[in-house]
Order: structure tokens, then C-alpha cells, then sequence
């Protein structure tokens, strides 16, 4: 991750060295992913 992206979540309070902040940080990456999948998968079926 680049710096930039490392010192704005520290100011958000969000310290990636942390492992429950980086466990957190992961799993809502992961539900990003799942959302946007789930949502692809729907205009598939109905958009075609």
C-alpha cells in the first residue's frame, strides 16, 4: 500500500501495524468485494 494510503487511514485513527486494525481493514475489503460481485452477478441476470 502506498505511503500516502498508509498516512490518511493513520489520520482516520486506522494503524495498519495494529493486527485488529489490519484484520478489520481486511475484512471490509472483503465485503467491498462481495458486494460488488453480488451486484455484477444481479445486472447479469437481469440486464443481461
Amino acid at each position: 500500500m502506498p505511503q500516502r494510503d498508509r498516512a490518511l487511514l493513520l489520520r482516520l485513527g486506522l494503524d495498519l501495524d495494529n493486527p485488529a486494525h489490519a484484520e478489520f481493514f481486511v475484512e471490509g475489503v472483503r465485503a467491498a468485494n462481495d458486494a460488488i460481485a453480488d451486484q455484477v452477478r444481479w445486472e447479469r441476470e437481469r440486464l443481461g
